[in-house]
């Protein structure tokens, strides 16, 4: 996913891609900048580290997910120096794959590291704590915008202004960072590897049923993207959704393809190449509706 991100960010800030404006390109330039990392997050099941530490209050039901979650932190850049003493294509493909497969083991000594870490269900309670805080603290917001929004449909005054506070951040249910410039702290995207579901569908049990595809989603936060990979009868399922309001048209759907290049370039050998055939699936759009009852 970093290298297909990295890819789209260079050939939109290229000069000779006519495709994108000097402006949209000086935007590309400023994503792309070298200095700083990509960052990418996924959900993790916390039961099995909090069930001790909870007893005798054993976390028996399975009505409420316990998630915690991880980052993983990549280079925000190619070896470009590498790629420059390159005098042939099949040389710079060996250093890409080299380069590729060492930020594959960053990602697993990363979570590695930070699964086995003593302090992993603690830090995600607490983690947990400030975003029911700010959670609570947009849903105020939210409702008196939804407020003032009807009644000036209706013609209405409108509600008293929300008492003066600062925005809910990051810092702001534990106090501290006030007044500190925070570095940016946003994700490319978010990862969800469900597994193999066929360990949790079985055919057999629903004999007049022949389930043939499955799609997943969930809703995204703002400009958010979310990837989620798993295999089902046979298949390995790759489903990304992302909040479209947030993208310029084209701009995923190029992300999409680089990362299906990425995939046939470092994930597939050239002796199975053959065998092997990717199918595009249920493509959904989606618009904004208002649905009354």
């Amino acid at each position: 996913m970093a290298f297909a991100w990295l890819r789209l960010v260079a050939s939109r800030a290229d000069p000779r891609n006519t495709r994108v404006s000097e402006a949209e390109r000086k935007i590309w330039r400023a994503v792309g900048n070298t200095r700083m990392p990509i960052m990418m997050y996924t959900a993790v099941n916390l039961r099995p580290y909090l069930h001790a530490a909870l007893n005798p209050h054993p976390l028996d039901s399975r009505i409420f997910l316990i998630l915690g979650y991880l980052n993983v932190v990549l280079p925000g850049f190619l070896p470009r120096i590498a790629l420059e003493k390159c005098n042939a294509e099949e040389e710079k493909r060996k250093v890409l794959e080299k380069t590729f497969w060492l930020r594959a083991r960053s990602v697993r000594d990363q979570h590695r590291k930070t699964l086995r870490s003593p302090l992993f269900a603690s830090q995600n309670r607490v983690m947990g704590k400030e975003r029911a805080a700010r959670a609570k603290d947009w849903a105020v917001i939210d409702d008196h915008e939804e407020e003032v929004r009807k009644r000036k449909m209706k013609g209405s005054p409108p509600p008293p202004p929300l008492p003066s506070s600062p925005t809910p951040s990051a810092g702001s249910a534990s106090g501290d960072g006030v007044g500190k410039k925070k570095p940016p702290s946003a994700a490319l995207l978010g990862l969800s590897l469900f597994g193999d579901l066929d360990n949790v569908y079985a055919p057999t049990n629903f004999p007049a049923l022949d389930v043939v595809d499955l799609l997943s989603g969930t809703r995204k936060n703002t400009g958010g993207m979310l990837l989620m990979g798993y295999t089902f009868r046979g298949r390995i399922y790759s489903t990304l959704g992302w909040d479209a309001r947030c993208f310029e048209p084209g701009v995923v759907e190029e992300f999409w393809k680089n990362v299906e290049e990425a995939w046939k370039e470092f994930l597939i050998p050239g002796s199975v190449a053959g065998d092997i055939r990717f199918e595009r699936g249920l493509e959904c759009g989606m618009k904004e509706v208002e649905a009354r009852l």
